[in-house]
Order: C-alpha cells, then sequence, then structure tokens
C-alpha cells in the first residue's frame, strides 16, 4: 500500500470521526463513540482447536479469519456496547502488509481500524469496538471483518468475516454446540436480556439440571438422538427456555487383528478384531492368493510343506465397517517324538549329536 493511498485512506475515516457518522448510518439517533483497539497477544500464543475447514485453496498465502466474536457489556437501548472478535493467519505464509478490520451494525460499516504490525502464522490479532446500541428493543446483527479494502491476497476471500446477533428485549434462549465422538460441547448464544446472567441444562430433558454456565461438556453414554433444554436468565432478570434435538453417531470402525497358534504345519487361527460394535463376519486367504479360504472366527488350516506365508485377514463390523490386515507366519515340520528310543534321544541331545541330525528330531 503505497504512501499517497494510506494518506487518503485515514484522511477519510479522519473525516468520518470528525463528524461523529460513518457510512451507512446517517439518520440514526445514535452516535459511534470512536473507541477501537487492536493488540497481538503474546507470541507463544497461537490459536488451536478452531475449524479451518474453509482454508482449502491456495498456496504460499495468507489466510485472515474471525474465529471467535462476542459481545460485553449490557445491552439495552441507547447503551455503550463492546464488541470483541480475534483475527488469526491461518494461511501458510505471514501477513506483512497493511489489513484494515471493520465492524458493521446490521450491515452498515460504523468503525474499525488499521494493523500494520504484520501476523504471523497462527498468530492471534484481538480486535474491540465500542459503540452505541440502536434505540430500540429490535435485533440487530454486528459483524467484525478483516481486510475490509482487499489490501492482502488471500488463499481464501470468502470467510474473513463473523456475526453476532442481539436485542436489548427480554433474553431469548439459544445455543450452539460440537460433536466429539459421544462428548458434545455446549455454548450459550442467548440474546437480550441485557446480556447473559445465568444459565442452566438439562442434557437429556428429563426435568433435572444437569450442569450451569457457559460452555459445558457432557459425555453422552451411547449414540443416539437427544433433546437438550436450556434455560436462560439475563441481567434484567428475563428468563427463556429452549429445546433442541442433537444426535451423537459414535463411530468406532472395525480394526482387522488375529491370532494364531502353530503346530508343525497345522495353524489355528482366531479372530481378535475390534470396533465395529462386534464382528459380524470375517474371511481368511491363507495364502494370500486373491482367495477367500474359509470364512468364520476361529478357523483351522493345514499347509502342505514348511515355509513363510502371508495370511490374509478380512472382517466386517455389526456397524457395516470393514478392514484387512496381513500378517505373515513361518510353519516347520512337527518335532514330536514317537518312540521309546527317539525319546531317550530327545532327553540326552549329547550322546547321539550326529545322528539327531540326520533324523531330524
Amino acid at each position: 500500500m503505497n504512501t499517497f493511498r494510506k494518506i487518503m485512506v485515514f484522511t477519510i475515516i479522519g473525516l468520518f470521526l470528525g463528524a461523529g457518522v460513518l457510512p451507512g448510518i446517517s439518520g440514526k439517533e445514535y452516535k459511534i463513540n470512536n473507541i477501537w483497539n487492536m493488540e497481538l497477544l503474546p507470541e507463544n500464543c497461537v490459536q488451536e482447536g478452531l475449524s479451518n475447514e474453509d482454508n482449502t485453496i491456495g498456496y504460499n498465502l495468507p489466510d485472515l479469519q474471525v474465529p471467535v466474536i462476542y459481545l460485553s457489556g449490557i445491552i439495552v437501548p441507547r447503551a455503550a456496547v463492546k464488541v470483541n472478535a480475534w483475527i488469526v493467519n491461518y494461511g501458510s505464509v505471514a501477513v506483512t502488509d497493511d489489513f484494515k478490520v471493520g465492524t458493521y451494525l446490521d450491515g452498515s460499516y460504523i468503525g474499525g481500524q488499521t494493523w500494520s504490525e504484520g501476523l504471523e502464522i497462527g498468530q492471534i490479532l484481538v480486535f474491540s469496538g465500542t459503540f452505541q446500541w440502536p434505540n430500540d428493543e429490535s435485533s440487530h446483527t454486528v459483524t467484525v471483518k478483516a481486510d475490509v479494502n482487499g489490501w492482502i491476497e488471500e488463499s481464501n476471500e470468502n470467510n474473513n468475516e463473523n456475526s453476532v446477533t442481539a436485542s436489548g428485549g427480554d433474553i431469548v434462549a439459544d445455543f450452539i454446540w460440537s460433536v466429539d465422538g459421544l462428548t458434545v460441547t455446549f455454548t450459550d448464544t442467548s440474546t437480550g436480556g441485557s446480556g447473559l446472567n445465568h444459565c442452566a441444562w438439562d442434557f437429556t430433558d428429563d426435568g433435572n439440571d444437569d450442569k450451569w454456565g457457559t460452555p459445558v461438556t457432557y459425555t453422552y453414554p451411547d449414540s443416539g438422538t437427544y433433546t437438550i433444554k436450556h434455560w436462560a436468565r439475563g441481567n434484567d432478570g428475563s428468563t427463556d427456555v429452549c429445546r433442541k434435538d442433537i444426535t451423537v453417531d459414535y463411530k468406532d470402525p472395525i480394526e482387522s487383528n488375529f491370532s494364531y497358534v502353530r503346530n508343525g504345519l497345522t495353524v489355528t487361527f482366531t479372530d481378535t478384531s475390534t470396533g465395529g460394535n462386534g464382528v459380524y463376519n470375517s474371511a481368511w486367504d491363507f495364502t494370500d492368493d486373491g482367495a477367500d479360504d474359509k470364512w468364520s472366527t476361529e478357523v483351522t488350516h493345514t499347509y502342505p510343506s514348511p515355509g513363510t506365508y502371508t495370511v490374509k485377514h478380512w472382517v466386517q463390523g455389526n456397524d457395516g465397517s470393514t478392514d484387512i490386515c496381513r500378517i505373515t507366519i513361518t510353519c516347520k515340520r512337527s518335532k514330536a517324538i514317537n518312540t521309546p528310543f527317539l525319546r531317550f534321544l530327545e532327553n540326552h541331545p549329547h550322546i547321539f549329536p550326529l545322528l539327531r541330525n540326520i533324523l531330524n528330531v
């Protein structure tokens, strides 16, 4: 970004701020407090655990995203409300050029700030701004967008913003959740009520509150669909309840494995596969020649001669998942002793070592 462009941008912003208005909000009954701030978290603090599914195209480019956004303060008509957001570079290279972070209220720009100190991969830029809430009890959407002017070339230009909706009326209970196997994390997203004062969770809608606060985590005993009851109380004393159905489907696909016991050239194979809600069926290819020789969870096979063989084992779980494993085994002839004389030699190998070698016992 050249010097003339910077001067023009800052001059235009200064004119808007000096007049106490910004584009798109002319004629409103509220003014902007012009308090905006950005700072980096410590260098050893990088963002982890948030989805980066949008960053799927482009190489050697940065990718600015807004994974976290929330409002703080008492949300009532004409109150000072603070928007807080994280700007994270999920790209493959650092941001070295200037970029601007902007805030929008119901789609209209209300303020922002330019960042000129770069942003490393995974580094978190904390953005905040204070503005006056509209003079009504309707719901309003606040959006924070990174690189509003498009100065940065990114791997994905369509994932630069995030929004939060709130209202100045009674609290409206709401929540979001994320599923990891049988464990679910619930986060309150209630709006109105001058902000959230307290909330409770009934994870099976059985009439008993299981946990209080937000966010909370709960692990279900089995896969299935559960009804969640969420109660919320606002700072103004208003309360509300909402219910949502969620589905947890823990998938533990089957993993093929087996054990075996050798008795000379005869080998007994036993399926020891895990997962898949148990074994439904299994097949054995005793020489890995592409043809299934036997079907069952425990089978016996006699090889024609000593040697090394690769055994292929296919298994299907009760959940429909399948898996294959291969194990190499070595078979030798049995050294069983069947006569008193040979048993004597077996017990006294130092007497006739040559004879023992000849007899191969």
